[in-house]
């Protein structure tokens, strides 16, 4: 047509393509345009407790800065095992969902696991990879790029990312968005106070009136109400630890026909009471156990943390003070003050003020367990009279008011002598004596120190013990 028309003959290419168009080749068939894939609305949560008590300050709190920050605001919620920091952390998580049209990420990091390792960060990037659309063949092996991918696949969807359990910063770190569209909620025991733009909440105990309110919830408010002084004796025994008080009001809502004073009863004795405070899956003495272990094999330092929380858990008192602790293992005080330190980051005991620290109930009670597991009598007899000689010692420094003087405390039990030699009354003790210090000290602690002193009951003791 062109030749007979306009005189000109075809080029090659237009040819080309004649013949391909009679040939019906197949790279002449376009594909149909198709919509981009629809993103992902990833709903990870689980659900929430229905006895859920408390924490209207937390809850307003978290909420108030998630929703504050110009940057991906990271809130990290620490507290003991059995606080209710997951509890916490999901409540709060389905309440923020609509202010997240992207979605929630939840992981549990198995960080207070004891049956568990902690996940690594390279396979928790995995999982949240694949949850937002990535092809598991797309998702990179390496923790770097992993990393890069995941926040870029995020980056401007507005989703909240829930971190459970976490052991350490590091396990978190690589998993923390980059945009602030995000948020992000971590629980841990320790508080992680090195991780960027976060803000901590202390997640504490319950109060008494929640505390029975929990118990209510758990096992039917009309049995709560049917034995008050109980239900508060329970709760009381269960030191207000929400985990605790689910455990026996799981156990009493299977035993309908048992009074709430037949497990007060069963958790009076204080040998037991952590063996009663176990229910289907759940049990208190396994999240204390997992960080004893964690210290009792994590070389000499971790080891010598461990002994001194058995060592205090054998002294029986409900606080302990660096210069007892020191007097209990036979090093110096500041030794034991930064034992004590490490003791605090593990949640095994709680500094209540400056050099002095306390240790929850149950806390103390799996202590005494490892004592009597782990320490010889004579051992223990030892360090606590260890103790009571610094004691001496200071009455001493109050009546000389000399910091070179020290007492010497010799006992025989059994066949054995014990000796124990005030070495840590220093100037400064000395001085505080002056003022009337060492006296408040005495005053305040020789009554329970020594019912803590093992045979401290015992006749053929007597003598020694009244001196004391």
């Amino acid at each position: 047509m062109l030749a007979d028309q306009l005189g000109i003959d075809p080029s090659p290419s237009l040819e080309a393509l004649y013949r391909d168009i009679l040939d019906h080749r197949p790279h002449l068939v376009g594909e149909p345009q198709r919509p981009p894939p629809a993103r992902i609305v990833v709903r990870g949560l689980p659900p929430t407790v229905d006895t859920f008590v408390g924490r209207r300050a937390e809850v307003d709190a978290v909420c108030g800065w998630l929703g504050g920050s110009a940057t991906s605001p990271v809130v990290a919620l620490h507290g003991p095992g059995g606080a209710g920091k997951s509890a916490l952390a999901v409540r709060i998580a389905h309440q923020l969902a609509d202010r997240y049209p992207g979605g929630t990420l939840y992981v549990d990091l198995q960080g207070a696991d004891a049956d568990l390792p902690p996940l690594r960060p390279i396979d928790v990037l995995g999982r949240f990879l694949r949850a937002l659309g990535v092809p598991g063949g797309a998702v990179p092996s390496d923790v770097g790029e992993a990393t890069v991918a995941y926040r870029s696949e995020i980056a401007g969807r507005g989703v909240l990312v829930v971190l459970d359990n976490a052991r350490d910063a590091a396990q978190v770190r690589a998993l923390l968005p980059a945009d602030g569209s995000c948020g992000v909620v971590v629980t841990s025991r320790r508080m992680l106070a090195t991780l960027p733009n976060g803000r901590h909440l202390a997640v504490g105990l319950l109060s008494p009136t929640e505390a029975v309110e929990l118990l209510a919830g758990e096992c039917g408010a009309d049995r709560v109400a049917a034995e008050p002084d109980a239900a508060e004796r329970l709760v009381e025994l269960c030191g207000m630890l929400p985990l605790a008080i689910r455990i026996v009001g799981a156990r009493l809502a299977s035993r309908p026909g048992w009074p709430v004073a037949r497990l007060v009863e069963r958790l009076a004795d204080p040998g037991l009471r952590l063996s009663e405070l176990e229910f289907d899956d759940l049990s208190v003495r396994p999240s204390i156990a997992l960080t004893y272990a964690a210290l009792s094999d994590g070389g000499a330092r971790g080891q010598l943390c461990a002994r001194a929380f058995r060592l205090i858990g054998g002294t029986r008192l409900p606080t302990v003070t660096a210069r007892a602790v020191a007097a209990l293992l036979g090093e110096p005080p500041a030794l034991a003050e930064s034992v004590l330190e490490r003791l605090a980051d593990e949640r095994l005991v709680e500094p209540r003020e400056p050099g002095v620290y306390g240790i929850h109930d149950l806390v103390r009670l799996y202590a005494v367990e490892r004592a009597e597991e782990s320490e010889d009598l004579p051992s223990r007899c030892e360090a606590l009279l260890s103790r009571a000689a610094v004691h001496l010692g200071l009455a001493d420094h109050a009546a000389a008011r000399d910091a070179d003087e020290a007492g010497t405390v010799a006992v025989r039990i059994g066949d054995r002598y014990l000796r124990a030699v005030a070495r840590q009354a220093q100037g400064r003790i000395a001085r505080a004596a002056g003022d009337r210090s060492a006296a408040s000290v005495l005053k305040a602690e020789a009554r329970e120190l020594l019912g803590s002193v093992p045979g401290y009951r015992e006749p053929q003791y007597a003598d020694y013990f009244g001196r004391l």
